[in-house]
């Protein structure tokens, strides 16, 4: 069964938790770890809504060799799905020792005291489908999650607002304006304190610009203010 009719036979029932119409291909999967591929020394990497694991195979072939990985999902399938396809990849095989799966909500790691753990949090959740309260606890527990000096990537779809705003209800739309609100503030509170790098992925469906977040992580007093 490839990745693709697994992802594809999951979207009816969970289209809010995975927020694609296909997996995602290798180039964005490429631009979302370039912080692993970047690491000059061993990092903790967290990765979150992997789906059926393009971006996972990504950062398992860039990590190093005493770097630790851990992959949450909340979907049973496709971590399951996840898991048998990546038996048989030799970057899994080299690094499997240090690869740990979590299975459900990213929000559940928070009451394991994880704070500062991870290098590079590598997010592929879909933001736009969220309400801007749940975006806003997400970002707040990437941030808290993050080692000082650490990166955090996710990308946002391009078009999505435009096609939202023919497709959405009315108060979907002004949901989706929200969210982004909590996003941009986000990003332009962060760029205050550390840096914020966009890259344009056109071979994707749909194109993609992933953002990252890195070089210093804000104060908490600022970052909590970023919601409008």
């Amino acid at each position: 069964m490839s990745d693709t009719f697994t992802f594809l036979r999951e979207l009816p029932k969970s289209f809010q938790e995975i927020g694609a119409v296909i997996p995602s291909s290798r180039f964005l999967g490429k631009a979302l770890a370039r912080p692993v591929a970047r690491a000059n020394r061993p990092i903790n990497i967290l990765e979150v809504g992997p789906g059926t694991g393009p971006i996972t195979r990504q950062i398992l072939r860039f990590m190093g060799p005493d770097d630790r990985f851990l992959v949450c999902e909340v979907n049973e399938r496709f971590i399951e799905r996840l898991k048998r396809g990546l038996e048989k990849n030799p970057f899994y095989e080299k690094h499997l020792d240090r690869v740990k799966f979590f299975r459900g909500p990213v929000q559940e790691l928070g009451a394991l005291k994880l704070e500062g753990t991870f290098d590079a949090i590598v997010s592929s959740l879909p933001f736009s489908n969220f309400t801007p309260d749940l975006v806003q606890e997400i970002l707040t527990l990437y941030r808290d999650l993050l080692a000082p000096h650490g990166s955090i990537t996710f990308c946002e779809y391009v078009g999505l607002r435009r096609i939202s705003s023919i497709v959405r209800p009315r108060s979907e739309r002004a949901r989706v304006k929200a969210v982004d609100r909590v996003v941009h503030d986000w990003c332009h509170n962060w760029s205050q304190y550390g840096h914020v790098e966009k890259e344009f992925t056109l071979f994707n469906v749909p194109p993609a610009i992933t953002l990252e977040l890195n070089k210093a992580v804000p104060p908490k007093s600022v970052m909590d203010t970023a919601r409008s």
